[in-house]
């Protein structure tokens, strides 16, 4: 039923899955506190949002999906955790001011049109991880290079 779903193509973003041990390798490397508001913008399948809501439990994670097929998928994968809210949309028309944190693994054109959004969070204390693309015009706090690579992914950034 779900051959090859990481082929999906969603205007002109390929819907391609980080490994988990990548995703447990950024979570922890993050540390999200409890009570914390974290969003993952693109989610797909969810698994961002469950790896980090197993290693803590006692925040929110909302996660925001434009096509309908990873959506559905996210919906269903995260369907017995309680503090995870899957919401189907368009990135550039959310709402995430109250993010303590936000994930992103978008591509650079995508990521170029939150930027200013992005900018504003920075400087209210939001932490942001983009995984392999960073924002143009915002220094990173500090560059990491992968140690478990994903297909796609051989660094990240955090803001």
């Amino acid at each position: 039923v779900v051959i090859g779903y990481d082929q999906i193509i969603v205007s002109k973003v390929p819907f391609k899955r980080l490994k988990r041990e990548t995703i447990r390798e950024v979570l922890n490397s993050l540390q999200i506190k409890p009570n914390s508001t974290v969003y993952d913008l693109g989610c797909g399948d969810g698994r961002v949002l469950i790896e980090a809501a197993k290693i803590q439990p006692k925040s929110t994670y909302i996660g925001i999906e434009k096509a309908i097929i990873p959506y559905v998928l996210a919906k269903y994968q995260t369907r017995h955790f309680t503090q995870i809210h899957i919401h189907l949309g368009d990135v550039r028309k959310c709402n995430f001011t109250d993010a303590t944190y936000i994930f992103v693994y978008l591509l650079p054109n995508l990521i170029d049109s939150l930027e200013l959004d992005f900018s504003k969070l920075i400087k209210k204390q939001t932490r942001i991880v983009a995984v392999e693309f960073p924002l143009k015009s915002i220094k990173p706090k500090k560059i990491y290079k992968l140690i478990h690579k994903s297909e796609f992914a051989s660094k990240w950034y955090q803001y």
